[in-house]
């Protein structure tokens, strides 16, 4: 994805203002914010219960606003708290920074209360670039971080909005574009899209002298982060190595937990279950001893990931068990723990207790139908996995035509592999020569776009 074309977002009567920088006063900044908006002196004076002739003094140069007077030329402007001095300008810089810090620390409600007391820097668009770029930037990694739906698509909107100002940006801004664009695209699920940006944002972290940004560490997180869910795991180990390790005299944190858990996944998914099952079941212990109820319900369902993919089916079940105690039946852990679990079934061939829960699952779905094709899924799977030798056109067809697409728009290469592996069996088992040999090239396309 290309860079939004360069051109001039602002006006010469801001250019002109921003070049003159602190040389001009604060009567001067208030004439400009009258001018720019098209209120008349005589406007001012109403509202301020003072005489036109003194505004047209003050502006003039041969007067000045008493301190009552400004206060309410700033309430007619709502621009109260906002900064016209070199002073104010730093200190509200410095807040804005703290506001950021609030964000990225997730103390949301914090953020949300400091907001308000920021937000009207946009009224002196006329007079700054930088403040109220930067507030608008921070705003943005607000609505990313409450990451609704609906705060997505707003987040998503603004930012294309800044487009018209990049080229006016200061590296310090193209550096929070494509950082946020990565956030953005992360939270929804556009993964190969999300690393484009990290990239660009990786780049511009390295070649900027100042120390505001994000340390290296955090793009490389959200990098990690965006290879683990492409199944691309040995890229994703690649970056996961350049963030530092936790001191071991340093406790356990919620992030440093996750990115241990990332490690874990992305070993079980290039085989290595006994290194993966060795670093989950430390990450275990050490959200025990958080009482982290989702980190624990995570740690047991990567456990119960790790021994279905070893295929130490009942050790799997028994972790799907526990976890499913910790995830609430309406979030998608709950439904792909229930999935995985009674793949497990399947794979010990219970298949009368894996068609025992699946007729559980309507009552579930009434609460979250978008796992339907999952268990559907299931149901085909256990069906080819008890009749190996009996060809079944209508099983074979959703799996081919509706789960394995699904899985692999999804990115879930590994489920994907795993229908093959069933459609090859079921092939072999009924003399299908044919289709078992498209069926293996299929596997080892998939294959290599992991590797």
């Amino acid at each position: 994805m290309q860079h939004p074309k360069e051109n001039s977002g602002i006006s010469n009567d801001i250019k002109e203002n921003i070049e003159k920088g602190n040389e001009l006063s604060i009567t001067e900044k208030i004439k400009i914010l009258r001018n720019h908006k098209g209120v008349s002196q005589q406007a001012i004076s109403d509202y301020v219960l003072m005489d036109q002739k003194k505004i047209s003094r003050i502006e003039n140069g041969k007067d000045e606003y008493d301190d009552i007077e400004l206060k309410a030329v700033k309430e007619y402007f709502d621009i109260v708290g906002m900064p016209l001095t070199e002073d104010e300008c730093s200190e509200f810089r410095s807040r804005l920074y703290y506001w950021r810090d609030l964000i990225r620390d997730r103390r949301i409600d914090e953020a949300v209360a400091l907001q308000d007391e920021l937000k009207n820097i946009v009224n002196l668009d006329v007079l700054y670039f930088d403040l109220p770029v930067l507030y608008r930037f921070f705003e943005i990694l607000l609505l990313i971080a409450k990451n609704g739906d609906d705060d997505l698509d707003v987040a998503k909107e603004k930012l294309l909005s800044l487009e018209n100002r990049f080229d006016n940006m200061t590296e310090e801004h193209r550096y929070y574009y494509d950082f946020y664009m990565g956030l953005l695209h992360t939270a929804q699920n556009d993964f190969e899209i999300a690393l484009q940006f990290y990239k660009k944002a990786l780049e511009r972290k390295k070649s900027y002298n100042g120390n505001l940004l994000d340390t290296e560490e955090k793009i490389h997180y959200n990098m990690a982060l965006c290879y683990t869910d492409l199944e691309f795991p040995s890229r994703a180990l690649m970056f996961l190595n350049k963030i530092p390790k936790r001191n071991p005299s340093e406790a356990p944190t919620k992030r440093s937990l996750g990115i241990d858990i990332m490690f874990a996944i992305n070993h079980y998914k290039i085989g290595l279950y006994d290194e993966a099952e060795n670093i989950l079941t430390v990450c275990l212990r050490q959200a025990k001893d958080m009482n982290d109820k989702l980190y624990i319900g995570l740690t047991l369902h990567h456990l119960g990931i790790a021994h279905r993919y070893s295929k130490n089916w009942g050790m799997a079940i028994e972790y799907f068990d526990q976890a499913l105690n910790f995830f609430d039946e309406d979030t998608r852990y709950h439904a792909w723990a229930l999935y995985y679990k009674i793949r497990c079934m399947v794979g010990l061939r219970d298949f009368n207790g894996a068609e025992r829960a699946l007729k559980q699952m309507p009552s579930l779905l009434k609460k979250n139908d978008k796992y339907i094709i999952l268990f559907e899924t299931l149901k085909h799977i256990a069906y080819l996995s008890r009749n190996v030798s009996r060809y079944d056109k209508t099983s074979v067809e959703y799996l081919e035509k509706v789960s394995i697409p699904l899985f692999i728009k999804r990115n879930s290469m590994l489920e994907a592999l795993d229908c093959y592996k069933i459609l090859e069996r079921h092939f072999i088992g009924t003399s299908k020569q044919k289709k078992s040999l498209e069926t293996n090239r299929a596997m080892l396309e998939i294959y290599e776009r992991m590797v």
